[in-house]
């Protein structure tokens, strides 16, 4: 282990860095794999510089911070760690439940787990938070067009239009839904 811990420092430009990972892999326990535990020790690193959670006054936490937890987030549900990105998620809809991300990726991390009406729930607890939410809403509508309610979802984009009309996704996603019930003069007012 020490023979890989001075291989490290010599081919590493950081010897910094080289040396508190090799430390990390002292300290952790011994049978565990060594790949598991340095990706364990970054992302367990990778929130530690941001401890600043709210500006002074505010009771809403820095924009940056929950952007770094929306990405962890999505990085851990890429890697396959639903259970992580779902606590993640947790984390930043704790933090802020105005944000709307934190609902959004929830209801998709139940969506692709094969539960709709769950990932409807927690769209919907996100919409009773941030009524006006036009990323929710036209979420909501995609979900209910997949499910077979077309009135829904056209009532859901209609809702986010009228919430934010210059919100992209909800025109397209409202164009193709009448265009699929043969209402070509509605779609191309879309």
């Amino acid at each position: 282990m020490q023979l890989q811990c001075r291989l490290l420092i010599a081919s590493c430009a950081s010897h910094r860095l080289a040396h508190r990972r090799c430390a990390i892999h002292m300290e952790a326990a011994p049978g565990r794999d060594l790949s598991f535990r340095v990706r364990e020790a970054l992302l367990d690193a990778e929130e530690q510089p941001y401890t600043v959670w709210s500006e002074p006054g505010s009771d809403r936490p820095l924009r940056a911070n929950l952007d770094l937890l929306v990405f962890r987030g999505r990085t851990l549900a890429r890697r396959g760690d639903k259970d992580g990105a779902r606590a993640t998620y947790l984390r930043c809809v704790a933090l802020d439940p105005l944000d709307g991300r934190g609902w959004l990726a929830l209801g998709r991390l139940s969506e692709r787990d094969g539960d709709p009406d769950a990932a409807i729930a927690m769209i919907e607890r996100g919409l009773a938070h941030n009524a006006g939410n036009a990323y929710l809403l036209q979420a909501a509508g995609a979900i209910q067009e997949r499910r077979g309610s077309t009135d829904e979802a056209l009532d859901l984009y209609a809702r986010a239009l009228r919430s934010d009309p210059r919100h992209a996704p909800s025109w397209v996603s409202a164009s193709l839904l009448l265009q699929r019930r043969r209402k070509e003069g509605a779609a191309r007012r879309c």
